[in-house]
């Protein structure tokens, strides 16, 4: 709860500074320019790749959970949920259950893609098995960490939706959501980094303080490409179905509404998600741990070897 409450006290911060009212220009183009360096450590570290596709494992690995228990419920126990409306709360509450054990792999894949840039910086190489002795000792806080942010952030952008479009509350909702990220992106390379998880909390807070708006150039420039390619991919998958003729099959099953849901808007918005995994979310990684790594060199702080 100490580490909670700190973190939200950054946000509130961070929040009530104002310096997050208006995005800081750049964004866009200063992400773009990271593509270069993190091409490059793709090429000189093949242990890099290993933590990007680590990612697309675990959606696939989600999918897989989810889809064949639903085929293996009983018919007539479908038919009686379904009869009071228990059949989507069903559904709902095993999609949780599937993200919950598929955000493992995908909380240790980010922290490693920052860990490969930490062991390069320090050793001039960073080898896989390297890279797991720092992650996987820090697995169950970096798991519980990706929940956290995924709560808060479900939280905030549900108050953004039930707030009128455009409206001051909606715009309040938009900053604290974005402050609450700022406040939270520096713990895991801090982590990596061999600091206990409170002082490590400390330090996230004081690094986001410190770096306000280059981690908010960052972050816009981030969303706003996540933004034009999950559409791009979105529309560009419904087109390839329709194109192609495809459409689930009717089995007469009772998880047949289901299954239609997840083909029609599931599978385009999965293959969103895995462009951003491959295209945008590691260069986003990347420009915030080499941040940190350089906000500690200026601090005269030394990194873990």
């Amino acid at each position: 709860m100490t580490l909670f409450n700190g973190l939200s006290t950054a946000q509130y911060n961070l929040f009530r500074s104002g310096e997050l009212r208006q995005a800081p220009g750049g964004g866009l183009m200063g992400l773009l320019r990271l593509y270069k360096p993190a091409l490059a450590l793709g090429f000189q570290e093949k242990t890099w790749w290993l933590f990007v596709l680590l990612q697309w494992a675990a959606l696939l690995l989600g999918v897989l959970l989810w889809l064949p228990a639903l085929q293996l419920m009983p018919t007539d126990s479908w038919y009686r949920l379904q009869g009071n409306g228990g059949g989507q709360a069903l559904a709902l509450c095993w999609t949780f259950v599937c993200i919950w054990l598929a955000a493992l792999p995908l909380s240790l894949a980010g922290a490693g893609m920052s860990a490969v840039l930490l062991l390069r910086r320090t050793q001039g190489q960073a080898s896989a098995s390297a890279c797991w002795r720092l992650v996987l000792p820090r697995a169950l806080q970096l798991w519980a960490l990706h929940w956290l942010d995924v709560w808060l952030c479900v939280k905030l952008a549900a108050s953004r939706l039930l707030a009128a479009l455009g409206s001051a509350k909606a715009a309040q909702a938009r900053e604290q959501q974005l402050a609450w990220k700022l406040a939270l992106c520096g713990l895991p390379p801090a982590l990596l980094n061999g600091t206990p998880l409170v002082r490590a909390g400390r330090e996230a807070v004081f690094f986001a303080s410190r770096h306000t708006e280059q981690l908010a150039r960052l972050r816009a420039g981030y969303r706003s490409l996540s933004r034009w390619l999950g559409v791009l991919v979105f529309v560009a998958v419904l087109v390839l179905f329709h194109k192609q003729g495809l459409s689930p099959a009717a089995n007469g099953k009772p998880y047949d509404a289901v299954l239609g849901v997840l083909f029609w808007a599931g599978l385009p918005l999965l293959a969103a998600v895995a462009f951003n995994l491959l295209l945008l979310k590691p260069v986003y990684v990347l420009g915030v741990s080499d941040l940190y790594y350089r906000h500690l060199e200026e601090l005269g702080e030394e990194t873990a070897e």
